[in-house]
């Protein structure tokens, strides 16, 4: 029998299992080695949820109910209630097309799935469809598309020449036990018959992978070419153990009609396209031929190769540090069809110049004309500081932008800026602060919806779920859904709208004292507008961008859009908010004009704490200013704000120009923002003596607080650039060690955090009895420090490593290494809680004896700093 043994001896130690399990070596061949900044490593990293996995949930499942269906929900929350799930978590990442709509000349429909869970436990999960006739003005459904003992989900949706729905996902057969993509062709137009099924077969999912490899998380589309038999074309990903397995992505073919029973799936032509670390692919396909399959990875580690890197040593995983990557087949998908593999973003290759990141949202677009193809992405603005800070922390809760690149705009176009941070409470786990994101098109515009969760510029910070939310405050953010327009085919887009506007702070659920939540996300829209619509239908419930009942220029066209209005913030299946039942709703926006609005952006967007300078030293920022907007920029004036007064004599000046700045190309302009330099109060020109710093008193720790603003013809006017730096003569960086026993090895850092992420079997793996395979005991770990400050409680943290940027992390206070005592191998780090009103000292010991080889002690002291520097 194999037993596991090892222990670690911790006075207070915080293992975040929800987040994310054991890291271990993968069952799936790498296909290509992935290379990763080693300074990301460290990031938050979420665990996929487990298909099978049904322990999760507090009772069986209640029967289905339709009580609700055709009615409004009394929320804020625009639309027609046509279902409802007790799963409201409907993606990971991307979205795919839960929502289509079909215009045929006589026949107009519109065609949605979603995944439904009929209680609060993991059983009987299922695909379900709803329907509507436009021209009769009729609902149909919803409807359920499989037995109880199936198990399917992940929705998505596709339509035949001859509107009938094709819903897929993945689902659980009680046959085989194993999850596989699984689609269903309704027989007739809105009959919801759906007798029609297939999966991809065992021997084609194990094609290039290894005997009973599952595939999971599917997107789709369904062609009909003028000859020959229409395609189904499905871009999914294998299931592997855990979060921290390399899971490759494969693309499947199946030729034929739903009832030919000549129909077959094209071995030949699967492919296993990449591996990946989050579940990002997307496909998008025309019927004349015309297949792409996009997706976000880490570079591949293929020395001399494009878009390659030769530091290849260690290849660890990461989430967060990726690019994005297309292919495309002139050629329906055959075998030998596909052109080579392109990476549009190139961001880790050039890093000092692009500090955004590709998480794991993105969504494609082939326009209906000329087949162009059109990607949007989601990306973290964690690097936005700089590359020379010595710590990321969690880029889940900061700033970040939405991206355009379409091959007739080959750029990197920003859709939208939200280059603040969260105050209050976060969007938790595969999200960032806009996320689950759409392109459509419509009236020859291009449509990006998305879901935001606050609004800091608009003075929108607390639209939380109540404290008690189960994993507050991440997770617990309410979403809105947000649009943005672009006329020019994605190369400016003009100002979000948002069109739920739906604010429940201190929400909790639907019978709790603070009332339901309206959190909207999970949302997808129809690729293409349709001219069919009637206001007066009590079904068709609308929204307008501009407000109101719109400003007439939608010209009677709209899209449709499907969301979850979720009654408790958070994603249940990562642990956030509580089991709801959440209804499913249908809105139909109208598809305005473009509003011509300038926007100002730069990058990087402040100066702040891990950022410092030492006594003496000028710090200068080149700072990139930009129009992100679709009217020219004009400036008013750039004013100096210091905050922290020295005496009489200034210490922040710029070199920043008044010229205007236009939209589209040539959108930007790099100027200087010094601080710390002296200037003279009467010229207000700069003063350099020996290019010596204003602030030069070594032994003191100053910080500079202050910002420029920018006054301008902008709608957020002013504009500002906050500054916080610290002089000081000394701050550390995160350090890491390892420290072993003859068995095993540990790695630590410096701020507290052990585990390394579960990188390199640095988590205390060892192999013991018949048990070679050495897995990870702990992933990430830390002490955890709880404390009282004035009337609330603090906790400090270092597991997953928020760094000292977070509100939640150490501050590291040494470079300790490990050194030999005696018998043990130690490691002594010494950190402050962020107050800085307690000194924490951490003390690992390493027995080196072999029958004491299978656990740590760890020693922690906490003690009062009544200087508040970490001195004494």
């Amino acid at each position: 029998m194999t037993r596991k043994i090892s222990s670690l001896l911790i006075l207070s130690l915080l293992m975040f299992a929800f987040l994310a399990m054991t890291a271990s070596a993968s069952k799936y061949p790498v296909q290509e080695r992935r290379v990763v900044d080693q300074r990301s490593v460290n990031s938050t990293v979420y665990a996929f949820p487990n298909e099978h996995n049904f322990t999760v949930g507090a009772a069986t499942k209640d029967s289905e109910s339709n009580q609700s269906l055709g009615g409004f929900a009394p929320t804020a929350s625009p639309g027609l209630i046509i279902g409802d799930t007790w799963y409201d978590y409907q993606h990971n990442g991307s979205m795919g097309r839960m929502i289509e709509s079909k215009d045929i000349g006589s026949d107009w429909g519109v065609h949605m799935g979603w995944m439904f869970l009929p209680g609060p436990a993991l059983e009987s999960r299922k695909y379900k469809y709803y329907g509507y006739d436009l021209g009769l003005e009729t609902g149909y459904g919803p409807k359920s598309l499989q037995t109880d003992d199936d198990y399917g989900g992940y929705v998505g949706i596709a339509v035949t020449g001859d509107n009938r729905g094709v819903v897929g996902g993945h689902n659980i057969e009680p046959g085989d036990g194993k999850v596989d993509p699984q689609f269903y062709w309704d027989y007739s137009s809105f009959g919801l018959t759906f007798s029609a099924n297939d999966q991809v077969p065992r021997a084609v999912v194990e094609i290039g992978g290894y005997s009973g490899e599952e595939c999971i998380w599917p997107t789709f589309r369904w062609v009909e070419p003028a000859t020959g038999d229409p395609i189904l074309h499905v871009f999914a990903q294998t299931s592997e153990e855990e979060a921290a397995d390399p899971q490759a992505i494969k693309y499947f073919r199946r030729v034929g009609t739903d009832i030919d029973p000549a129909a077959y799936w094209d071995a030949a032509a699967t492919v296993v396209v990449d591996t990946v670390f989050d579940i990002s692919q997307d496909i998008a396909a025309t019927d004349d031929g015309r297949v792409a399959l996009v997706w976000t990875a880490n570079l591949p580690c293929s020395p001399g190769g494009p878009s390659s890197t030769a530091d290849c040593d260690p290849p660890r995983i990461v989430q967060w540090d990726n690019d994005v990557w297309y292919m495309v087949s002139e050629n329906y998908g055959v075998a030998g069809s596909w052109g080579a593999k392109t990476n549009i973003t190139n961001y880790a290759t050039d890093e000092a110049n692009n500090p955004y990141r590709p998480y794991t949202d993105l969504n494609v677009l082939m326009d209906d004309d000329d087949g162009e193809l059109h990607i949007v992405w989601a990306a973290s603005g964690g690097w936005v500081g700089g590359f020379t800070s010595p710590d990321y922390g969690s880029n889940t809760i900061g700033p970040g932008r939405l991206f355009h690149w379409s091959e007739n705009n080959p750029y990197l176009r920003v859709v939208h800026a939200f280059d603040w941070d969260q105050t209050t409470c976060h969007s938790g786990a595969w999200n960032i602060t806009a996320s689950k994101l759409t392109i459509s098109k419509c009236r020859g515009k291009h449509y990006v919806l998305f879901s935001q969760f606050n609004d800091i510029p608009g003075g929108v910070e607390d639209d939380c779920a109540d404290e008690g939310n189960p994993g507050y405050p991440y997770g617990s953010a309410n979403g809105d859904l947000w649009v943005v327009v672009s006329a020019d085919g994605g190369l400016t887009w003009d100002k979000a709208r948002n069109i739920t506007n739906s604010y429940t702070p201190g929400c909790d659920s639907v019978l709790g004292t603070g009332g339901p939540c309206d959190n909207d996300m999970w949302a997808s829209m129809s690729r293409f507008g349709i001219a069919k619509g009637d206001i007066t239908d009590p079904a068709q419930q609308f929204v307008y961008p501009s407000g109101g009942a719109g400003n007439g220029t939608h010209e009677g066209n709209y899209l449709d859009i499907q969301y979850i209005n979720d009654k408790s913030a958070g994603g249940i299946v990562q642990s956030e908010g509580t089991w709801q039942n959440n209804d499913v709703m249908w809105v139909r926006m109208a598809c305005e004009d473009e509003v011509p609005n300038p926007l100002l952006g730069y990058v990087p967007n402040k100066v702040a704490w891990p950022s410092w300078t030492k006594h003496g030293r000028i710090d200068t920022v080149e700072i990139t200013m930009e129009n992100l907007g679709n009217a020219n920029l004009s400036f008013t004036s750039i004013n100096v704000i210091e905050n922290t007064q020295v005496g009489d004599r200034l210490w922040l000046h710029h070199d920043l120009p008044l010229d205007d700045l236009p939209s589209g190309l040539g959108n930007t302009r790099t100027g200087h923002i010094y601080i710390n330099m002296e200037l003279d109060t009467i010229s207000y020109s700069p003063v350099v003596v020996d290019t010596i710093g204003f602030i030069n008193d070594p032994g003191t720790i100053v910080l500079l607080e202050g910002a420029i603003e920018f006054v301008t013809n902008a709608p957020t006017s002013p504009d500002e650039f906050p500054i916080s730096l610290i002089v000081a003569d000394t701050v550390y960086p995160v350090t890491s060690d390892t420290i072993s026993t003859t068995c095993l090895s540990l790695g630590v850092n410096n701020d507290f955090e052990m585990g390394e992420d579960g990188a390199d079997y640095l988590g205390m793996g060892y192999p013991d009895d018949c048990d070679t395979t050495a897995r990870s005991y702990m992933y990430s770990g830390s002490p955890v420090i709880g404390y009282k400050n004035g009337a609330h409680a603090r906790m400090n943290w270092s597991a997953f490593d928020p760094g000292y940027s977070d509100s939640i992390g150490f501050v590291q206070i040494g470079n300790p290494v490990s050194q030999i005592e005696g018998n043990y191998e130690t490691f002594d780090a010494k950190a402050l809680a962020l107050d800085s009103g307690l000194i924490v000292e951490m003390k690992l010991f390493a027995p080196q004896d072999a029958e004491d080889c299978n656990f740590i002690i760890e020693r922690l002291t906490v003690y009062d700093n009544p200087d508040k520097d970490g001195a004494n």
